[in-house]
């Protein structure tokens, strides 16, 4: 009889483990924040109301793309356009865009920066990398979106950027072709 309690509680112990996938790492996810930039807004702001300086406060939106929320309140290095900047995240506007986050699998927040006047221009095609030092993100292949050329928008300008020209027809219509044999009546 005990040899069947034994049998019996180490098939159960087997499928419990089965189940969660330790054994066979199946239904195990692994932890990771993914930091994926979407776009790049920017407007010619003071600095403070007390200084006479500006700059362009330019928002990069991004979305979370892994399965753990983002908090983190430290500074984040990033490379506009070839020089390296400091950046802070913030959370969704949403939930009213807090420092540090929290940024949800899913979300999209905002990682704001302070960059010179007119480094960036309306419908300028801007390359970006964020998290230069690898320490807001987590998990496997989380660095490989990192690097991206994204449309900078100016918020200020209600022009609408196109990502292709537009294809203008040479003439909208048949030119009218005269034969050279055709002759013109004598009597006029």
């Amino acid at each position: 009889m005990k040899h069947f309690k034994f049998v019996g509680k180490l098939f159960g112990f087997l499928g419990i483990i089965l189940s969660s996938g330790i054994l066979f790492n199946q239904a195990m996810a692994e932890p990771r924040v993914d930091i994926n930039p979407q776009k790049i807004k920017f407007a010619n702001r003071p600095d403070d109301d007390v200084s006479n300086r500006r700059s362009l406060h330019t928002y990069i939106e991004f979305r979370n793309d892994g399965n753990v929320t983002l908090n983190n309140r430290d500074v984040m290095y990033i490379n506009v356009k070839g020089r390296v900047y400091l950046a802070r995240i913030y959370g969704p506007a949403e939930r009213g865009g807090s420092l540090g986050g929290p940024v949800r699998p899913g979300e999209r927040g905002n990682i704001f920066v302070h960059l010179p006047l007119g480094y960036i221009g309306h419908c300028e095609q801007v390359n970006l990398h964020v998290d230069l030092r690898h320490r807001f993100q987590t998990g496997p292949a989380v660095f490989d979106n990192d690097q991206k050329t994204l449309q900078a928008v100016d918020m200020a300008n209600r022009t609408v950027c196109l990502s292709r020209p537009i294809r203008i027809p040479r003439r909208p219509f048949p030119p009218h072709v005269f034969p050279e044999y055709l002759e013109l009546p004598q009597d006029l």
